[in-house]
């Protein structure tokens, strides 16, 4: 989460590769790029094939003003040189959907154990244990409820973890292939965002997170109401550098974002 797509490529070059304490990662080996900045262009659209992800659209009011905004984001994607279809239709749409927002149960599972790992690599810096954490009712729900440790390993942990990676990695890969396609294109979220203290509704963030293809949101405009929308894109494995150059296009070429007016500037 950056300022601008250049300041992400930044961050990634740095944060990408082969972690010892994260052993998925060493399938990084030989495709991360010398640099994610050298290739960012206004022009990167220029050709791109993009699919739009219709069913990810919400339905209602509140719905139709983050549609207005990405409905505008489509026509800046066709005049900045893609060449966008519009709509095409993923595998297991519904299921995905369902799910959004209990993420298939693999953030409980997940949730104890990476926590309860971090706190321990922190050693004496930690400033509480996770148990004590779990004691903490902090209301925040992206942080409560706590899970027990272990839960990872666990029969319905497991099931959860095989069933959602493979109805999202099916959808993304059939799309793609079926149209010949660079990225899929849809909103970030296909709700505004929720006022503070209330759970955020209509997220298609786990598209991502749930296939593990990578994904990048950029600046798509605002509602009526003056609510930020986020245009994503996802695509295959290995073509972050392919992500970050349309993003980069995108932004350059709509300047569609604020500096927030709540906090002072950057020096």
């Amino acid at each position: 989460m950056t300022r601008t797509v250049r300041d992400a490529a930044i961050v990634l070059g740095v944060i990408s590769g082969p972690d010892a304490k994260d052993p998925v990662t060493t399938n990084a080996e030989g495709h991360v790029p010398a640099s994610y900045t050298e290739g960012l262009s206004s022009s990167s659209l220029q050709g791109a094939r993009l699919g739009v992800i219709r069913s990810f659209f919400g339905t209602g009011p509140e719905a139709d003003k983050v549609t207005a905004v990405m409905n505008a984001a489509v026509a800046e994607l066709e005049r900045l040189g893609a060449t966008v279809l519009d709509p095409v239709e993923i595998l297991h749409a519904e299921t995905i959907l369902s799910q959004g927002d209990n993420t298939w149960g693999r953030w409980l599972y997940e949730n104890g154990d990476a926590l309860d790992a971090y706190l321990k690599g922190l050693g004496n810096l930690a400033p509480v244990t996770y148990e004590e954490l779990r004691e903490i009712d902090s209301g925040a729900p992206l942080i409560m409820p706590y899970t027990p440790t272990g839960g990872t390993n666990s029969p319905e942990s497991l099931k959860a973890l095989a069933e959602s990676t493979e109805y999202t990695q099916t959808a993304v890969q059939s799309a793609m292939a079926e149209h010949n396609l660079d990225a899929l294109v849809y909103p970030t979220l296909s709700l505004p965002p929720a006022p503070i203290g209330r759970f955020q509704t209509g997220s298609n963030c786990h598209l991502s997170a749930w296939s593990g293809y990578p994904a990048i949101t950029v600046p798509a405009g605002y509602t009526v109401d003056g609510h930020p929308v986020g245009l994503e894109m996802i695509a295959m494995p290995w073509t972050e550098a392919t992500l970050l150059n349309y993003a980069y296009a995108f932004e350059q070429g709509t300047k569609h974002r604020r500096s927030p007016s709540l906090a002072p500037a950057l020096t």
